[in-house]
């Protein structure tokens, strides 16, 4: 199936609202259930696309670097390419709470597939055990789904909340085959990403990955309307060290005359 044909795939699956009884203790917001779309222009990461692709087996894509490193736009990139669906949490210091984030979790999985009523009663329900049965409950519903998925928690590194973190990591000893979760973030949580990766359960794509080589870079400088020879560009992704948002300012430089 080609790259064209995944995306219209993806597209045609049915958007589904949040469920009502979720709204009980705060208001969702919904932008943060939607999978950004890839900006026009964006320079196309197509090696760590087919990287990511080739990842189905591992339960954890773990995407860490710097600001600027276009860790969201790789990862959206992938949900256009890949035939799966995404749930997509983009997560902030509000998500610190455990009953906010796996509302948001919740969510974003319902619209993949329904995720039993049971669910959401208990996150609906004042002082509901949070290790006892919140997570339990949404760790066997997780288990249970038909559909492979990939669920997306951006800017993970917000979280700093212990009880948010050891549900994340009680979610994912209980995925279905066939699905993932990717983390993206500056910094890695707490999570047991060590122990993961010895047992060869995570993959990682770190500011070494996401660097631009030189004909990503002379893509990038070509769509802000920067045309260098080869040797230019060469000399601009060492200066930069391949940095998206460094050689996306030098464009803009250049492109006003600041060359």
């Amino acid at each position: 199936m080609s790259i064209d044909q995944t995306a219209r795939t993806a597209e045609r699956l049915p958007e589904r609202e949040p469920p009502a009884s979720v709204g009980a203790p705060f208001e969702l917001l919904e932008s943060k259930l939607r999978s950004p779309i890839p900006r026009r222009g964006a320079v196309p990461r197509q090696r760590l696309v087919r990287r990511l692709a080739g990842s189905r087996e591992v339960p954890v894509v773990a995407v860490f670097a710097g600001p600027g490193y276009g860790k969201t736009t790789l990862i959206a990139q992938w949900a256009r390419a890949d035939e799966r669906p995404f749930a997509w949490v983009s997560l902030d210091e509000r998500d610190n709470d455990p009953v906010v984030l796996l509302s948001y979790v919740a969510c974003a999985f319902d619209q993949v597939e329904p995720i039993p009523p049971a669910v959401f009663e208990a996150l609906a329900s004042a002082g509901t055990g949070i290790e006892t049965v919140l997570v339990p409950r949404l760790a066997a519903a997780l288990s249970m789904m038909q559909i492979p998925s990939v669920l997306v928690l951006d800017d993970v590194h917000v979280l700093r909340n212990r009880a948010c973190v050891d549900a994340i990591a009680t979610l994912v000893s209980h995925l279905p085959a066939g699905s993932q979760i990717a983390l993206a973030g500056r910094a890695e949580p707490k999570l047991p990403l060590a122990r993961l990766r010895a047992q060869g359960d995570a993959m990682d794509i770190g500011a070494v990955d996401l660097a631009f080589d030189t004909p990503e870079a002379d893509v990038l400088l070509r769509e802000s309307g920067v045309h260098l020879p080869e040797t230019n560009v060469v000399a601009l992704v060492e200066h930069t060290e391949g940095w998206p948002i460094g050689l996306y300012l030098a464009a803009l430089s250049m492109e006003a005359g600041g060359e």
